[in-house]
């Protein structure tokens, strides 16, 4: 599907169901097993985010990281619509974000989770900017006078919502 058209369906969604989120990833000590760091998740609507740090080397990361997951299942999010989707938006989201998010969900959980339709702003930006050379978070943020701060997941997903906005808005031109 054109990314265009696709962002355009999203903005027919109601931001309530719409998450920027991120993952930070870090190896693991003992077993060299990329894990995930911590993880922020911003609702659309700006009435929600969450934030969960872990510790990669604790003997209960499966249990903190089981704890992050399940907060975030029983947040108010499942009870605003009748939809059974949400749409979770991140950046390189396909090469990264995606693939760690949705293990996760599987092999730490194992319950019941709405659909989840990702959304990439990475080819976004690419297809709206093919002239500028980078595309990353910090560069996108730059170009867009939004100020980046490096910080954790949280404040990446915080940005995100904001470049996400700026790319949908070039979109409409």
């Amino acid at each position: 599907m054109n990314i265009f058209k696709l962002a355009r369906q999203i903005n027919k969604i109601h931001p309530s169901r719409i998450f920027c989120y991120d993952i930070g990833v870090k190896i693991n000590k003992e077993t060299n097993e990329k894990r995930i760091h911590d993880i922020g998740f911003v609702r659309m609507d700006g009435m929600y985010d969450l934030y969960g740090k872990l510790d990669i080397n604790s003997p209960s990361y499966r249990d903190e990281l089981n704890s992050i997951l399940e907060y975030f299942r029983h947040s108010s999010l499942y009870n605003l619509s009748e939809s059974k989707s949400i749409t979770m938006i991140a950046h390189n989201n396909f090469n990264f974000d995606q693939r760690y998010f949705t293990n996760a969900l599987k092999l730490y959980n194992g319950k019941e989770y709405p659909r989840i339709n990702h959304f990439d702003t990475l080819p976004l930006s690419r297809q709206l900017f093919p002239n500028e050379k980078y595309h990353s978070l910090k560069e996108i943020s730059k170009r867009a006078n939004i100020p980046y701060i490096k910080g954790d997941s949280l404040k990446d997903s915080m940005i995100l919502s904001h470049v996400y906005k700026y790319l949908n808005d070039n979109c409409k031109h």
